[in-house]
């Protein structure tokens, strides 16, 4: 082993193998056998849908890491994507209220989202809707993240208590992540002031109303 080491001005340096020479030995591959490929266990889909309001109810945090479809008002603002629930409450922590709205992080790239996210674009771009315009509820298969504690959601300021949590602004108390699917999408279109009927024309059911019935 002495060989492999150098005297340099400034001390010893490694004179061993590998493209850096810090390695004291070196294999010479002539086969390669028994190879193990283990395969990670696939995730737990969850057997019921939560509402935003139910995820919100009581502590987020309860579901950290695990898998939910949750259904929700899907909105797309500067701030990002979110799914917005209409709760008859909130979400307190230590006296600071957390919007009713989970952070929402899908990139256009996700393989695994990218043919429900892409259908459900296809068909809003067909009923000339829009996500600012209209109602748009979805029901979004991912991954729910949290910080470990609600308390580690806020941070002491010097004039108060300030929310760390999740989207641009940081003020959804949890995000969905890890996207798998989109589904169950319904489309809304308010109606004018003053109609007689209800409040929201359906345009869209669940992808399974073709445009041209649309109800008047």
């Amino acid at each position: 082993m002495d060989d492999e080491v150098v005297q340099m001005p400034y001390g010893l340096a490694r004179a061993g193998l590998g493209h850096l020479g810090d390695s004291p030995a070196a294999i010479n591959v002539v086969s390669v056998r028994d190879v193990t490929v283990e395969l990670a266990a696939p995730p737990v889909m969850p057997s019921r849908t939560l509402s935003v309001c139910e995820v919100l109810a009581d502590d987020p945090t309860k579901l950290n890491g695990q898998v939910v479809a949750v259904r929700g008002l899907l909105q797309k603002t500067q701030e990002g994507l979110s799914l917005r629930g209409e709760c008859k409450s909130h979400l307190v922590t230590r006296g600071v209220t957390w919007e009713n709205v989970l952070a929402v992080s899908a990139e256009a790239a996700d393989e695994n989202a990218d043919p429900s996210w892409r259908r459900m674009s296809d068909k809003l771009t067909g009923l000339h809707a829009s996500l600012s315009r209209e109602r748009v509820w979805v029901t979004i298969v991912g991954r729910l993240k949290t910080l470990e504690s609600m308390d580690d959601e806020l941070i002491q300021e010097p004039d108060g208590l300030r929310k760390a949590g999740f989207g641009r602004m940081s003020d959804s108390a949890a995000e969905i992540e890890d996207v798998m699917s989109v589904q169950d999408v319904t489309v809304e279109r308010p109606r004018p002031p003053g109609s007689a009927a209800s409040p929201t024309a359906v345009l869209l059911d669940c992808f399974g109303v073709d445009a041209n019935t649309v109800q008047p």
